[in-house]
């Protein structure tokens, strides 16, 4: 015969498990949602800058709204799983090395804008793939020790060499491409 105790030991653990996997999902939608008010808010902003500069009806514009757009219906199929994924199926297909037709097409309508607005655009897109980087990792409790380690050393780094820290370092470069979760959520939109 089972004593109270264990049984209500057994049943207090059950109860929090189910509380946790709760928890996990309300906050899965609540990460999905926030990502998606980012991208929102980082497209309004792209977009008051075309408005002022007068580049809305341009191709470098459009296909970054088209892109940023897809980004933001994609948002709930956003993890870093699903990127590794991506990178080992784009690896084992050839594409791993070879840029998407879109991306050649945006780099070079971005490249016959002038310089100052060539530069506020591509920093448009870097923001928008930090901002789905940042989503993949905050999503995956596995990672956040790791990124505590590598938060706490940038921090040193700028303190002490004053080193930014930036998608030049090894381990970045070892990173699979966002692009990959870009292609995939442009080929999700059509």
């Amino acid at each position: 015969m089972v004593e109270a105790s264990n049984l209500s030991s057994a049943l207090s653990f059950l109860v929090g498990c189910v509380g946790l996997i709760v928890l996990w999902a309300l906050y899965s939608d609540y990460r999905n949602d926030a990502l998606r008010d980012r991208l929102f808010a980082l497209r309004d902003e792209m977009f008051l800058y075309g408005h002022e500069q007068d580049i809305l009806s341009l191709r470098a514009y459009k296909d970054l709204r088209l892109l940023m757009n897809s980004m933001i219906r994609y948002a709930h199929q956003v993890s870093l799983t699903r990127l590794l994924l991506l990178a080992m199926a784009w690896s084992s297909s050839g594409m791993g090395g070879k840029p998407v037709r879109i991306y050649e097409e945006w780099k070079a309508a971005v490249n016959e804008l002038p310089e100052p607005q060539q530069n506020a655009i591509h920093q448009y897109h870097i923001r928008a793939q930090a901002l789905y980087m940042e989503h993949m990792i905050r999503g995956c409790p596995i990672f956040w020790p790791i990124l505590a380690f590598f938060a706490i050393r940038r921090a040193i780094f700028r303190v002490t060499r004053h080193d930014g820290g930036g998608p030049s370092t090894p381990f970045m470069r070892r990173m699979p491409s966002i692009t990959a979760m870009e292609a995939d959520a442009l080929r999700a939109a059509a």
